[in-house]
């Protein structure tokens, strides 16, 4: 009974049900489920942390955090529930309608499915006839649904926006992009039932990031120094930027440098710089934990100016302009990477294929101009 009714309302067989969507038709979408889903800050019936049925209620005083006080404020920056309202209202993400905790891999990947079929039919609206069986406008309506299906966005009473030019799609790829970043950190924020009355959530969320080390720089070094000036002198005179340094640290994942040396391109000519890349403060933590990532094989390529890849630039400014500091009460947070080039392929113009063509040649990319 529950198939049949399911084939009624999708058009698909309950065990084709990850299938793409039919015109029309209702989308099977995969929610992630676990035994416990309260999450510090996310709205629920009663504010704060639900009770469990025979849980006395604790009259003792919360845990003390230990960080020192600049890792505190640096942890209440990536993990700060203001911080995450303010990033997902602009990305227009309807985080009711799915709550980044129940946000699933496959899900996003359903997403990034259905931009990639928009970015082709973009490129060639022939498809539309030829793969979908459709009109151009009726194909990108079809697909653009498909993806706000999978996708849900806080939009109010508005229509969702036909994705039709590369404006749009960018923006989604951006939001898709940070999705399973923000979801890191919403699960560092979950509470934990086990460990709430012994250790403070900062100090959990701090352990949950697995560093090898987070070293905050005396002011008064000569590192902090180099660093300072560096920042101050390696900003793009067209972006008009000026910055403050709050703090510096240094930062090691752990297992990243054997992993590295073990890695065949680690024994290539060594060509290393330093050089910036620019995020969300809310995507730090999913950055810190598991370390700067390429866009999945779903995602277009037609979404990022050289093809997929990790973006590092020699610009403080040019990497700064990804922090998005409005959504953080202007505090950014830079990465300054000690990145290995070797050869590399200088480009001065867009190329969404360059990715492809560094790695047949074995280059590594590089945009000559700021």
């Amino acid at each position: 009974m529950f198939q049949k009714k399911f084939k009624d309302k999708s058009g698909l067989a309950w065990n084709n049900r990850t299938d793409s969507a039919k015109p029309g038709k209702y989308v099977f979408l995969e929610r992630r489920y676990s035994p416990h889903s309260d999450y510090e800050g996310e709205k629920s019936g009663n504010k704060g942390v639900k009770k469990v049925a025979g849980e006395q209620e604790d009259e003792g005083s919360p845990p003390e955090c230990t960080l020192e006080k600049p890792v505190k404020e640096l942890m209440e920056l990536i993990f700060s529930q203001q911080c995450f309202s303010n990033t997902i209202s602009a990305l227009k993400y309807d985080a009711n309608k799915l709550p980044l905790g129940k946000l699933s891999k496959k899900t996003d990947t359903s997403g990034f499915k259905q931009l990639k079929d928009l970015a082709a039919l973009i490129d060639d609206p022939n498809l539309a006839s030829s793969k979908w069986n459709m009109g151009i406008a009726e194909a990108t309506e079809h697909l653009s649904n498909n993806y706000y299906s999978f996708i849900p966005h806080a939009i109010g009473r508005k229509q969702p926006p036909i994705i039709r030019d590369e404006n749009l799609l960018k923006k989604e790829i951006e939001l898709l992009q940070s999705l399973p970043d923000m979801k890191v950190a919403a699960d560092l924020m979950k509470i934990d039932r086990k460990t709430r009355d012994s250790i403070h959530s900062l100090n959990r969320q701090f352990q949950g990031l697995g560093l090898e080390e987070m070293t905050r720089l005396d002011g008064k070094s000569s590192e902090f120094g180099h660093l300072m000036k560096y920042l101050n002198t390696s900003g793009g005179a067209a972006h008009k930027m000026t910055y403050t340094i709050k703090d510096i640290f240094r930062i090691e994942r752990q297992g990243e440098c054997k992993r590295f040396d073990n890695f065949e391109f680690s024994k290539i000519p060594s060509n290393r710089r330093l050089l910036w890349h620019g995020s969300r403060a809310t995507n730090l933590a999913g950055i810190l934990s598991q370390g700067l990532r390429i866009a999945p094989p779903e995602a277009p390529v037609s979404g990022y100016m050289f093809g997929k890849g990790i973006y590092l630039a020699d610009s403080t400014s040019k990497s700064a302009g990804y922090c998005y500091s409005m959504n953080t009460g202007g505090e950014a947070l830079l990465i300054l990477c000690e990145a290995a080039l070797g050869a590399m392929q200088t480009l001065i113009e867009a190329d969404y294929n360059a990715g492809t063509k560094a790695k047949e040649e074995r280059h590594a990319q590089y945009m000559g101009s700021r």
